[in-house]
């Protein structure tokens, strides 16, 4: 099959995470499949777009911000639609990573002038919302374009629930589909030295990168680790380094600033622990990352796999307050033997559960049943 997969933005500093690792762990598979797959993005930035990420061949557009303020969403980039436009009447299917934003919304409007076949996977990114601009956006554009896809792919009950809400399309064709990670050979990290323990992630409020911040002074200068935060602000910089000075933990915690994507799991190699803080987060993406290396993990109750990684003992799941984090990275930095057996566990977790195979064989399903309907005269 020929597949075009469209995602909003590569960003050098990962700040656009998410949505772009997932694109990169499907076109890798697939392609590895036989499968001709482009992988379509907009770049920002004064260096020039680049060719690959992570090993990865991508086309990549300059955007430009056409609506002031509105971050990721107000980019728009000409000539990614002018590709779309020469390109989509071949192609098999269209599966774009949409959000409420122009790049994704105008790569809808190019299927639609071209019949290409669309799948749309919204990673959690059009849920209720009551803000003005995205009830404006709905009513304009997101749930005449996004709402005519063929495939809706959701990732929680949550949003298998709100998408059509949104939409108003109440007999729209949802499919769960997990997030998924190539699975690594297997690795001890339980007893290097010296001992680390990460945080890596946005620097955003709902990351907590502050409660992290917290739970490193907490575990206290006795402990012989240090405390790592990895990652690009989104506003809670200011506050992790006040909260940094008011503990006076500044020689045990730092701020290594943001990395690309293709050095983030070579930094995640070099942590003994990894320590996530986000509440509400659907699938994260970083979490998994960690296991898949074999990495001992602390995430909380409210992340979207944290009853599955409680079950198979493949992450030490807490409340989220800093108190019960320390507890937990405590308890780890004291056992080496429990670390290397809840990596172990971590690494089958994601080989039987989260591996990017098992993702990619619906997938191909998928495709297969779209483009049959679409054949069928009915249908078209």
């Amino acid at each position: 099959m020929k597949i075009v997969h469209v995602v909003t933005l590569i960003a050098r500093d990962g700040a656009f995470g998410g949505p772009l690792r997932v694109a990169l762990n499907q076109v890798q598979e697939l392609r590895a499949r036989g499968h001709a797959v482009e992988l379509v993005a907009c770049w920002c930035g004064k260096l020039p777009a680049p060719f690959e990420v992570d090993g990865i061949p991508v086309r990549a557009f300059r955007a430009h911000q056409y609506v002031p303020g509105a971050g990721f969403s107000g980019l728009y980039s000409p000539g990614l639609q002018r590709w779309l436009k020469n390109n989509l009447s071949t192609a098999d299917v269209l599966h774009v990573h949409a959000g409420r934003d122009l790049i994704s919304l105008g790569a809808l409007v190019r299927a639609r002038a071209a019949s290409c076949p669309t799948v749309v996977q919204t990673h959690g990114m059009i849920g209720l919302d009551r803000r003005l601009r995205a009830r404006v956006l709905d009513r304009l554009a997101v749930r005449r374009l996004v709402g005519r896809a063929r495939r809706h792919l959701v990732l929680t009950k949550q949003e298998e629930s709100e998408l059509p809400q949104v939409l108003r399309r109440h007999a729209l064709r949802t499919y769960r589909i997990r997030n998924g990670v190539t699975s690594r050979p297997p690795r001890t990290y339980a007893l290097r030295e010296p001992v680390n323990v990460l945080f890596c992630a946005r620097l955003q409020e709902r990351k907590r990168p502050v409660a992290f911040v917290e739970m490193a002074g907490l575990v206290g200068e006795a402990s012989p680790a240090t405390f790592s935060i990895v990652g690009p602000d989104e506003g809670e910089l200011l506050r992790v380094q006040s909260r940094i000075a008011e503990l006076d933990v500044g020689t045990k915690v730092k701020y290594e600033g943001a990395l690309p994507y293709d050095r983030v799991l070579t930094r995640m190699e070099q942590a003994t622990i990894y320590v996530l803080p986000s509440v509400d987060e659907p699938f994260p993406m970083t979490l998994l990352e960690a296991m898949s290396i074999g990495l001992a993990c602390i995430c909380t109750d409210s992340c979207g796999i944290s009853d599955d990684v409680r079950r198979a003992g493949a992450a030490i799941v807490t409340d989220g307050t800093p108190e019960k984090m320390a507890e937990a990275v405590s308890e780890l930095l004291r056992n080496a033997e429990q670390r290397t057996r809840i990596g172990e566990r971590a690494q089958a977790m994601i080989s039987e559960q989260f591996s990017i195979a098992a993702v990619v064989d619906s997938l191909e399903a998928m495709y297969e049943s779209v483009l049959s309907e679409y054949d069928h005269p009915a249908a078209a």
